[in-house]
């Protein structure tokens, strides 16, 4: 019970971390469906007995959490179709500095929605990982590429290794018996192998995918 306890209040801590560290860069619409999908988040472990709410009981049945991942899932759809259609806007705006502008919003966007979805996939025990994951990416932004002047080789390397660094962090070996197959039924009532495939796939290379997608919204905000 008491470990329980402390998991619940390490998650909402990582959950409110991760929601404070992606939603600077996000349109207010992005924001309150970010707010609301890590809501969603903690909902669902919540249902599946891993965390607790202030006023659930330690005894309470779990259950899958369907309902719980759904509500996560348009969110996600909603903020990545967001992030595209900006992307798509920004091919054909009159204006040069607006177009980059709306680029790079668009880029971030597609950015917090994975964040979104790998904080759904990861265990409980998993979320202080992404909030530090996420941390150490604005720290780096903030105070080493662009106070050094750090070129993009330089910071295409560094992402990189933080990336292949964060992989082996999540609890990832080069033994395939590491890879978490449950995460391919989260949102799911029963095995359908196309989604299962892609969220098992998705969460094992969450960290070098995420460190991929940074790497991308970082090189086309400094162009502007």
């Amino acid at each position: 019970g008491d470990h329980k306890v402390f998991l619940s209040l390490l998650s909402i801590l990582s959950l409110l971390l991760i929601f404070l560290l992606v939603q600077r860069h996000c349109s207010m619409v992005s924001k309150i469906a970010l707010a609301l999908g890590l809501l969603g988040v903690y909902s669902y472990r919540a249902a599946v007995g891993s965390v607790l709410f202030p006023w659930q009981h330690s005894t309470q049945a779990v259950s899958r959490g369907t309902g719980e991942a759904h509500f996560v899932y348009v969110f996600v759809l909603g903020i990545l179709f967001t992030g595209v259609k900006d992307l798509l806007r920004s091919q054909v705006m009159s204006s040069v500095a607006d177009g980059r502008r709306l680029k790079s919003m668009g880029l971030w966007e597609v950015y917090s929605g994975m964040v979104l979805l790998v904080a759904l996939l990861f265990r409980a025990h998993n979320l202080p990982t992404l909030a530090c994951c996420l941390l150490i990416q604005t720290i780096m932004a903030q105070f080493i590429w662009k106070r050094l002047h750090y070129d993009a080789a330089q910071t295409t390397i560094m992402h990189y290794w933080f990336g292949q660094a964060f992989f082996f962090f999540q609890g990832n070996s080069n033994n395939i018996a590491t890879v978490d197959i449950s995460v391919g039924f989260v949102g799911l009532e029963s095995y359908v192998e196309a989604p299962a495939v892609f969220l098992t796939a998705f969460s094992t290379y969450a960290g070098p995918l995420l460190w991929a997608c940074h790497l991308v919204c970082y090189l086309s905000s400094e162009k502007d």
